[in-house]
């Protein structure tokens, strides 16, 4: 019989102890990999969702501080129409901002540079409307542009409208025409995802942009009518000076506020009970990303189509509770309403158009 040789060979290899250590420190490894890229990928979509609403925000203030600095005050009227600056809010909850402004040169085109090349007789009888449409032709441009935005709450979006020359049966200041299929059809959304839009209007008595303080003892406007005789609410309606100035009554300073949410950093909850139009406190599902108010200062949030503000937050609620904030009426609302949160903007911009009242018009 052959016997093995003393000193042969054999094949190495990992015991299963060892086997068990390397299988052991790669999960390890690998669990820190997932754990330190999750948190990249949530610090990324963190910045990148504020990005985007600061982008939003800043497209949209970018349009309206741009047509407000081009507003242009005129007292010219048609009938029983009459063109100057209009604001407030509608029945069905949108708020509008209507206006005339100069026609600019990032309005002009091939096409409206060719407006009224021939008379209205001739086909020349279409108005400019914003954007460029293949085959109209336009009339003869004035010069000026009606310039109409409008904030649905409901589809969380602002459209803006630009129409040129002045007046027409289309005009943006015949109220007739200011159907929901009229901006539908004619507008173009400037901003979405916008949880709140507002603008207040610094009036010649006007030292705080507070709402809720009585115009009187310094409160801002909520509405706005230079011609003081189209709104039946607005404040200044019939002023003995005001109502005559030839090219009407505007405002020293417009202040517009913009809540903007981004999908891609959606903070949102769902109350979890019923609550009725009195309640302080609200349970929700979840409280993570809604701002800790500090120092007492009031938060505000999107409770369903009314906004409250509140104090405070524990135990999986929200504390101090505030109903019918910022121009909503408190209501009662189901288990699992929607709750919003987003980043506010905020934009003010002075008229030089603008005249003081007479003291003793006040």
């Amino acid at each position: 019989m052959r016997s093995l040789p003393r000193n042969g060979s054999s094949e190495g290899g990992f015991t299963l102890a060892e086997l068990l250590v390397a299988v052991a420190i790669l999960t390890f490894l690998s669990l820190m990999l997932v754990t330190t890229t999750a948190s990249t990928l949530r610090t990324w979509k963190a910045g990148e969702g504020t990005r985007q609403a600061y982008a939003r925000a800043r497209i949209a203030f970018e349009e309206i501080g741009r047509d407000l600095e081009l507003l242009h005050p005129t007292g010219r009227s048609e009938g029983a129409i009459r063109y100057g600056l209009y604001g407030g809010k509608q029945p069905n909850g949108r708020v509008f901002l209507l206006f005339v402004a100069s026609f600019s040169e990032r309005d002009e085109t091939l096409i409206t540079y060719r407006a009224g090349e021939q008379s209205v007789s001739e086909g020349y009888q279409d108005y400019y409307m914003g954007r460029e449409v293949p085959g109209v032709r336009l009339r003869a441009q004035d010069g000026l542009v009606e310039i109409l935005y409008v904030y649905d709450p409901d589809r969380q979006e602002i459209k803006r409208i630009r129409r040129s020359p002045l007046g027409g049966s289309g005009s943006l200041f015949d109220p007739n025409n200011l159907t929901p299929e009229y901006i539908e059809n004619n507008g173009s959304v400037i901003a979405s995802n916008v949880l709140y839009f507002n603008v207040l209007y610094g009036g010649p008595e006007s030292t705080t942009w507070v709402e809720g303080q009585s115009v009187r003892s310094g409160g801002p406007l909520t509405n706005w009518d230079s011609s003081c005789a189209r709104s039946s609410t607005f404040p200044y309606r019939g002023d003995p000076v005001a109502s005559r100035l030839v090219d009407g009554f505007y405002p020293a300073k417009i202040r517009v506020t913009l809540v903007a949410q981004s999908p891609e950093l959606s903070i949102r909850t769902d109350t979890l009970t019923d609550i009725d139009d009195r309640a302080a406190r609200i349970s929700v599902l979840s409280l993570k990303g809604f701002p800790n108010p500090s120092d007492d200062k009031v938060r505000y949030a999107r409770l369903g189509t009314e906004w409250i503000g509140y104090r405070s937050q524990g135990d999986g609620a929200l504390l101090g509770v505030r109903r019918g904030q910022r121009g909503t009426n408190a209501q009662a609302h189901p288990a699992g309403t929607p709750v919003w949160v987003g980043r506010e903007f905020t934009l003010v911009r002075s008229l030089s158009v603008s005249l003081p009242l007479r003291s003793e018009s006040r």
